[in-house]
């Protein structure tokens, strides 16, 4: 089953992903930017970028993320499944 995902991942990141650097290093990332993050009660605290990365590349906060020029930290683990990782970018 642990193949299944694995495969599952590596179609997304191939078909959704695009090249970038973290730490300096080459990996696959999917952004998303303007994701509202809500706050106490549902209300909308505010809007922020989100990154998903290969779990195989360990991010961590204040780690530098670039792509299409552009460049980012690492603010926070938002979640890690295991296969991947999803990180708020600043």
């Amino acid at each position: 089953m642990a193949d299944a995902f694995a495969r599952m991942h590596a179609r997304l990141f191939a078909r959704l992903g695009q090249e970038a650097l973290l730490r300096g290093l080459p990996t696959v990332v999917i952004l998303e930017h303007g994701v509202a993050v809500t706050g106490e009660y549902g209300s909308i605290a505010g809007y922020r970028s989100f990154a998903t990365i290969p779990a195989d590349m360990a991010p961590k906060v204040g780690d530098a993320l670039t792509s299409d020029g552009k460049s980012w930290t690492v603010d926070a683990i938002n979640e890690n499944d295991g296969h991947t990782v999803s990180v708020v970018l600043r």
